[in-house]
């Protein structure tokens, strides 16, 4: 279980109030999933917990589970009928994690590694400098780090360091998955009903490190594929979903209900004749961005 996990177990009373007093201040609901693979949204109180769960019937379930083990259970709405689609699922995904950075008090400083004209790194300094974070790009990564978080930007940093997982915010250089993951991740998460689905994701490199692991834990079937697959075009043709993470798209993306593509590489003639209804989503930088600061911060939760 990863350390950014929180598990609720309404069964437990003594364990539902020791969230409450631990997370009681993070200020955002907690997305996740239940033992049914149905999307759940967790917020935590003082004297509360109330989850929302989007049931595979089309239900909002609401519980709600007081301190004294007193419970509530509502059901008010439809989720079909508060479909969104991609672009407005990545702002409202994106300004939850922002708000959540700026509600932190204390946060660490963030060194952002590489050249000053690098616009990854730029659009990050704009971003940290809007929601309260202390953040410098520099060329060099000093040798004592103290409290801070450290993004390299790789394409514009030849340098390779022994980085700490505590500094390491996009996992660089340690286990876990990347920011452009978690994001490609949260995105189909509130897109997609993945259970049971095929994903083929092209390319293996660290912009979806992880993503192929957390797509198996919710029952999707995976395929990995890259430079060396026989047939590129037979391992995306028909999939449910395909993730694109190449420079290049090297075959058209046949999928039935979404195209991912993470470099935005996908041509336009291509884009418009991808098969009715297919979405398609070409810029996630907002979504990833707004994770790697909420990571930075200290107030990043994973699904």
């Amino acid at each position: 279980m990863s350390k950014n996990t929180i598990t609720i177990d309404p069964r437990d009373l003594d364990s539902m109030i020791s969230i409450m007093d631990k997370y009681h201040e993070t200020k955002t609901m907690l997305p996740g999933i239940n033992e049914d693979g149905e999307r759940t949204y967790a917020s935590i109180f003082e004297d509360r917990i109330v989850i929302e769960t989007y049931q595979k019937h089309h239900w909002v379930r609401k519980n709600v589970y007081w301190r004294d083990g007193t419970r509530e259970e509502l059901f008010d709405r439809k989720w079909e009928d508060l479909t969104m689609n991609t672009t407005e699922i990545i702002n409202l995904l994106s300004q939850q994690h922002l708000k959540n950075v700026r509600a932190k008090v204390d946060k660490p400083s963030l060194l952002l590694i590489g050249s000053h004209s690098s616009p990854f790194l730029r659009s990050v300094n704009r971003l940290a400098e809007q929601v309260g974070i202390d953040s410098h790009i520099l060329s060099y990564l000093p040798p004592l780090l103290g409290n801070t978080r450290v993004v390299i930007d790789r394409e514009t940093y030849a340098g390779v360091v022994p980085l700490h997982p505590e500094y390491d915010v996009d996992n660089l250089y340690n286990p876990g998955t990347s920011c452009v993951s978690e994001a490609a991740f949260e995105l189909l998460f509130n897109t997609v009903a993945l259970e049971g689905k095929t994903v083929t994701i092209v390319g293996r490199g660290h912009a979806v490190k992880g993503l192929a692991e957390k797509l198996l834990g919710l029952n999707a079937t995976v395929t990995v594929a890259h430079s060396y697959t026989k047939d590129l075009y037979r391992a995306m043709n028909g999939q449910d979903v395909v993730v694109l993470a190449t420079p290049v798209v090297p075959a058209f993306p046949l999928a039935n209900e979404m195209v991912l593509d993470i470099g935005g590489t996908l041509p336009k003639e291509m884009v418009e004749q991808l098969p009715p209804g297919c979405q398609y989503e070409g810029r996630i930088g907002k979504l990833t961005n707004s994770i790697l600061l909420a990571r930075a911060a200290g107030v990043y939760h994973e699904i």
